[in-house]
């Protein structure tokens, strides 16, 4: 019997509260000025995940789906945690092997209080200027027109 992956499940389950559309493996967010994209990837070495996180700037191109590698900021869920102890328990969650119960209401609350409120605040380019918007610029990887872009605005 073939049983659901439990963190694309928890995923899945905030489709309804947070408007995120599923395509392709991948949820995305469509919004004034940008896309925000949560991928789950799973580890070439065992049944360990990552969430990472993306965001294409509609101004750098008008795309529907954008692929997570492809997207103008990234980076992993992991990355926005601030404490220690909340990043070693989400890597906990996001690693099937090791037995762990309520994880898929970790995965959520996770992805509630760090990646939602994120995409709501970078919905325009101007929001990267406002303190969750810089927080999330810091801790991911720029392309060059993207920081161009987002340097340009006032």
């Amino acid at each position: 019997m073939v049983t659901k992956n439990p963190l694309r499940l928890a995923i899945d389950q905030l489709i309804p509260e947070t408007g995120l559309v599923k395509k392709s493996g991948s949820w995305y967010l469509r919004q004034e000025e940008t896309i925000g994209v949560i991928n789950l990837q799973k580890s070439q070495y065992g049944d360990q995940y990552y969430v990472n996180i993306a965001v294409w700037l509609l101004p750098l191109g008008d795309v529907d789906f954008p692929a997570e590698h492809k997207c103008h900021i990234r980076t992993r869920l992991t990355r926005l945690l601030a404490e220690r102890e909340q990043e070693q328990e989400l890597v906990q969650v996001l690693d099937l092997t090791v037995e762990r119960p309520g994880r898929e209401e970790v995965l959520k609350q996770a992805i509630e209080e760090n990646i939602v409120p994120i995409f709501k605040s970078c919905a325009t380019l101007t929001g990267f200027r406002q303190p969750q918007g810089r927080y999330f610029l810091e801790c991911s990887l720029v392309v060059g027109e993207a920081q161009q872009l987002l340097d340009a605005v006032v």
